[in-house]
């Protein structure tokens, strides 16, 4: 089976970078540094690659949210930096929830995304037409 013909073949999926009116909007909300809880280490890997694959595979997302310790993946040192700015230079808003980025270290470390207060949040979750919480 070839997994990148099959994408080619579906009706309504768009690549990276490119929208259709058809494609519901997709918000993406991420409250942690890892995925899981057991191996940071591991976590954080398995974080680099969900990203990345995001970057590689329609649908397109239009927006990640950055709550609690999931602020720090959009810090200058960040071991997913790369992913995460592929997909910000790609037209994705990665969205910085402000007292997250307050209690965690402050806007200076910041390296791509924008601030925005729990009020901008709620209304973006509202309006989203799904999200995928990880």
């Amino acid at each position: 089976m070839n997994f990148n013909h099959e994408f080619e073949n579906k009706p309504n999926i768009s690549p990276i970078g490119e929208t259709d009116k058809n494609t519901p909007t997709i918000t993406l909300v991420i409250s942690s540094d890892t995925i899981g809880v057991d191996d940071k280490h591991f976590g954080r890997q398995l974080l680099n690659s969900f990203l990345f694959s995001l970057t590689e595979i329609p649908p397109k997302i239009n927006s990640i949210i950055l709550f609690n310790r999931a602020v720090k993946l959009a810090f200058k040192n960040s071991p997913v930096l790369e992913p995460l700015k592929l997909l910000y230079e790609s037209s994705i808003d990665v969205i910085i929830c402000k007292e997250s980025l307050k209690n965690h270290g402050g806007k200076e470390l910041l390296a791509i995304g924008k601030e925005a207060s729990m009020y901008h949040i709620v209304n973006m979750l509202i309006s989203a037409e799904k999200i995928i919480s990880i």
